[in-house]
């Protein structure tokens, strides 16, 4: 299946927040340079599949790149 990227924000760092009303914001931080980090990582890999949308955008127009 082809697709060209995702939309994502909130999902990578939702799961910090229990983490920081209990803990504080030196847990969170600490979350998401492990947890976050591997949830964005984990996006990234996924992406390595996406095409560019310019070949969506520009196909059978005979236009050229922007």
């Amino acid at each position: 299946m082809k697709f060209n990227g995702v939309l994502c924000g909130r999902a990578t760092w939702k799961e910090g927040i229990p983490v920081y009303a209990k803990h504080g914001a030196d847990a969170f931080r600490k979350w998401l340079e492990d947890e976050g980090v591997k949830n964005i990582n984990n996006v990234n890999d996924r992406l390595k599949a996406a095409t560019s949308w310019h070949s969506i955008l520009w196909r059978g127009t005979g236009a050229g790149h922007v």
